[in-house]
């Protein structure tokens, strides 16, 4: 079964297992901008009774609002009476849906989808489990086999992610290098804070709306010890907006020290050391990359986008910061890091390649432009055939060495270094033209 046809064994399976795509997490979605609405209203509340506001640079190159504990309490009171950060102010009064096996309420669009994955995916996943079992485990098959690669790239059965994505990432080993650090860390700075404090605690309480873990203290507090952690361990990254997901996802199959590292193996080895600085550079970087391979595998899409003015990177840079999380749904996401943990940092490329060759047809029959980039950012969450997908991202593609892609980086960093550069220029240049200006005008 090992060297099949993806999706050539079938088996039963009972719809209670049935799994969604999560509700939408794009960083500009509608619910951030109505508790950006919901801040500012707070925040011209306080103006008038006399509080200050500070603003800093945050990760993702926004500003992003810093409270102090008061006002922290104030914004959670509020929230407590619109229904709170995890439900709409419908949620009173409305009924709430099923949930799938991870806990995520199913939304009603996708209802469809979860049915034709209920009868034409999961089926093969039960069957696939039996092999797994009977070859990984009973034969204790090492990770870096060429028979293991295959079994990975054909999914890891639920109940064993957690156990091979911490040794296939390597993190299990960085956890038995530092026994006992993600405890002592906490007891170290336990009940101090640092600059990204009040960020971390806003969006804990904002990750996976919807998800049953995240609407208990419990599961919000290991969310935040996990990358309050983080945060002290690397003060050059901190915490950026998306790290939430991906800690939220890894905190729902295992522990909060396991998730820990995870996420430092994550940060650190498997995607370059700049991918979640405040310049965000390796990130940059590999959008450019992705623009390449693009114009290589699929150059006819790369040709429409081109003609239409797309930013590439307007479109998949949050598709790499956050592993595909906010992007596909749930099941296609854990098929994607069930190989990126094992295969490294080049998966990403693969899958938004084999992504945009899927979709091929319907992005080349958009013709209206206003509605092209919204197309964009939403087809991904309609993938209902995670099979294909790997099968287009692993067979379809052609060669894809890795060496390919450190040499991309490396031609295209000084672009962006330069980049980044002349827009820093034009930045002081502005400020220093309106510092005149306003002297000038003060003299008049």
């Amino acid at each position: 079964g090992i060297n099949a046809e993806y999706g050539a064994v079938v088996s039963t399976q009972s719809t209670e297992d049935k799994i969604k795509s999560p509700p939408s997490l794009t960083l500009c979605s509608a619910s951030r901008m109505s508790e950006k609405n919901k801040k500012e209203k707070h925040k011209e509340k306080r103006k008038e009774k006399g509080h200050t506001h500070k603003k800093s640079k945050k990760k993702d190159g926004h500003h992003h609002e810093h409270h102090s504990s008061e006002e922290l309490q104030e914004v959670e009171n509020q929230n407590s009476k619109d229904g709170g950060d995890h439900q709409s102010s419908e949620s009173g009064s409305r009924k709430r849906g099923p949930r799938d096996q991870y806990g995520f309420e199913i939304e009603e669009e996708f209802l469809d989808l979860e049915k034709k994955l209920d009868t034409d995916y999961r089926p093969k996943l039960e069957e696939r489990k039996k092999t797994f079992e009977n070859v990984f485990e009973k034969k204790n098959l090492s990770v870096k086999s060429r028979l293991a690669k295959k079994l990975i790239r054909l999914g890891i059965p639920n109940p064993y992610r957690s156990k091979y994505w911490f040794i296939c990432s390597g993190a299990k080993k960085l956890l038995e290098q530092n026994p006992g650090y993600y405890p002592k860390i906490l007891q170290q700075h336990d009940g101090q804070s640092n600059k990204e404090t009040d960020q971390i605690e806003l969006d804990v309480r904002r990750t996976f709306p919807g998800q049953e873990q995240y609407e208990t203290p419990e599961g919000v507090d290991k969310l935040r010890r996990v990358l309050s952690a983080y945060s002290w361990r690397n003060p050059d990254v901190g915490y950026c907006q998306s790290m939430n997901f991906i800690c939220g996802l890894l905190l729902l199959f295992m522990s909060e020290e396991e998730a820990f590292w995870m996420l430092v193996n994550i940060i650190e080895n498997k995607l370059p050391t700049d991918y979640y600085t405040h310049t965000m550079i390796g990130s940059l970087v590999d959008q450019l990359v992705l623009g390449k391979l693009l114009e290589e595998k699929v150059p006819s899409v790369d040709s429409f986008l081109k003609k239409k003015r797309v930013t590439l990177s307007l479109i998949c840079n949050q598709w790499f910061l956050c592993l595909f999380i906010n992007t596909l749904p749930l099941e296609c996401t854990l098929r994607v890091w069930d190989v990126f943990f094992s295969e490294g940092g080049k998966v990403l490329f693969r899958v938004a390649l084999a992504l945009m060759k899927m979709n091929k047809p319907n992005i080349l029959q958009q013709t209206d432009d206003s509605h092209l980039f919204q197309f964009l950012r939403e087809f991904p969450r309609h993938c209902d055939d995670p099979d294909g997908l790997l099968r287009i991202a692993f067979h379809e593609l052609g060669r894809f060495p890795y060496r390919n892609v450190i040499k991309l980086r490396e031609q295209f960093r000084p672009q962006v270094l330069e980049e980044m550069a002349q827009t820093e220029r034009r930045r002081r240049e502005f400020e220093e033209k309106r510092a005149t200006e306003r002297s000038q005008t003060e003299q008049d």
